[in-house]
């Protein structure tokens, strides 16, 4: 860090806070093992990253979740020592705590013990269970968010940055547009913009759960929008199908917490938690290592002198289907057809830039999902028109890029400032958890055949791309709208 830094005998300083070592680094800023020295003790410190230190959107969601884990009082819950400003920079001084995420955890070794995963889910759930009963909605219970500390025996749930209070549960501080949470652990709700509350919560902790016991999220996909429509359509596996063995009452357990209506699931973490714990005690009725299939099934016929009635109605509805040309495969395909285009949509839309205009469902062509057509954008430095589309996978919507600026034969450029100089095209990065720079995916500036500005740029681990233009803007125009791409875009 820099701004608000200064170089100290043993490393830079903020303020009081001698930085000893980076410990993490997220999507608002750093988290450093520190030392303050006014209280002489090493705590947690995180300060608000540099890009964000000017963005009033970004200073009140790090100001949210300072004032969210002050206020509570749960041994579960990282406690604040204090939170303020320095040179700008706002910071929150935290406990420090010795220990390693469950994420890291479960990447190493797996699925883990039922007990031990009982155990975890009921100290995750009294933390939960303190921030419903003060009016907040966690939003994004994750085994990265979930530390083990004390050998594992200990466990902290972390990351308040994104909780919503019950005033405005359905208001999200983005900036960006873009989904906040992990969609692996979102409930249904989440993502088709229905209201949600503290069973949001209790989903994404029975996500943690099905993870501890089996090794693997309830839902997999190969690409952001199949995971979204597995979440809204799709029933989850009882974690006994995928963990032979398991105590038989946990399927029952979890698949109430991942019930898609909110209102089939427990009622709180806690009477989840207490479930689980009760499940463990149940006696296994078949065999740990094999599950006996079950046997066939036998038809039987109806009573002597009663008709099956319903057979000539069934009749005559499948002949008008099929008169009206409806196969009755048809009708299903077309709802779940339906239902994966509306969800397709939805995730387009969380990638948008933050200043899009009017936006109308287009067709997507060739490899892609879904698309939008969007009129001008709402600040002064927008493009006139824009188009964004969801593929299924990075490599499509590179592909998509290639095929568009290919024989163009645009030169390399470092950066997005580079397009005031004129056209080019780079590979664009963006930081991961450990502070490393990794591609991000592909961008491009050029003037089209019209005279238009045209700036394009794909996101490849979202399937994302988008075309914007302005419209006679010529050469000039580029590094204008290559900036508001850099502003509102990224």
């Amino acid at each position: 860090m820099s701004a608000g830094a200064e170089q100290g005998s043993t490393g830079p300083r903020f303020g009081a806070y001698r930085l000893l070592r980076l410990l993490g680094q997220g999507g608002m800023g750093q988290v450093w093992q520190a030392h303050d020295d006014e209280h002489d003790r090493e705590v947690a410190l995180k300060v608000l990253g540099e890009p964000w230190a000017a963005d009033e959107v970004y200073r009140e969601r790090f100001r949210r979740e300072a004032r969210v884990v002050a206020r509570l009082r749960e041994p579960h819950v990282v406690p604040i020592h204090r939170y303020g400003e320095i040179d700008g920079r706002l910071f929150l001084d935290m406990r420090l705590v010795e220990g390693e995420s469950l994420a890291a955890r479960l990447a190493r070794e797996g699925a883990q013990p039922p007990a031990f995963a009982v155990e975890v889910v009921t100290q995750v759930a009294a933390a939960l269970d303190a921030a419903h009963a003060d009016g907040l909605v966690h939003r994004d219970v994750k085994p990265s968010n979930v530390l083990l500390a004390r050998g594992g025996t200990f466990v902290y749930l972390v990351d308040f940055g994104i909780a919503a209070t019950a005033e405005d549960p359905a208001t999200p501080l983005t900036g960006t547009g873009l989904a906040i949470g992990s969609a692996g652990y979102m409930a249904p709700e989440r993502f088709d913009g229905r209201l949600y509350d503290r069973r949001s919560d209790v989903y994404s902790l029975a996500c943690v759960l099905t993870e501890l016991l089996t090794g693997r999220t309830p839902f997999l996909a190969p690409d952001a929008a199949g995971l979204m429509y597995a979440h809204l359509q799709q029933p989850p596996p009882p974690p006994g199908a995928l963990r032979p063995g398991l105590p038989p009452g946990m399927d029952d357990v979890v698949l109430r917490g991942l019930a898609k209506d909110p209102a089939q699931r427990w009622d709180s973490a806690g009477e989840l938690a207490a479930a689980a714990r009760a499940a463990l005690e149940t006696v296994p009725t078949r065999s740990a290592t094999a599950v006996q299939p079950a046997p066939p099934a036998q038809p039987v016929p109806p009573p002597p002198g009663r008709r099956r009635w319903w057979l000539p109605v069934a009749a005559a509805l499948l002949a008008a289907i099929a008169v009206a040309g409806w196969p009755l495969w048809a009708l299903e395909a077309r709802d779940e057809g339906k239902a994966a285009t509306d969800a397709q949509q939805r995730l387009l839309r969380e990638y948008l830039p933050d200043d899009v205009g009017d936006c109308t469902r287009a067709e997507g062509t060739g490899a892609a999902l879904t698309a939008l057509g969007c009129g001008p954008a709402t600040s002064d430095d927008g493009p006139t028109e824009a188009r964004y589309v969801l593929y299924s996978g990075g490599a499509a919507a590179d592909s998509a890029f290639d095929a568009d600026i290919g024989h163009r034969e645009l030169p390399s450029i470092e950066s997005s400032s580079d397009c005031s100089d004129g056209p080019g095209a780079f590979t664009w990065q963006r930081e991961d958890a450990d502070g490393n720079d990794v591609p991000a995916g592909r961008f491009a500036c050029y003037v089209d055949d019209q005279g238009d500005t045209v700036v394009t740029w794909t996101v490849s681990d979202q399937g994302f791309r988008a075309v914007v233009q302005k419209r006679g803007g010529g050469e000039d125009g580029l590094g204008a709208l290559a900036g508001w791409w850099d502003s509102h875009a990224t």
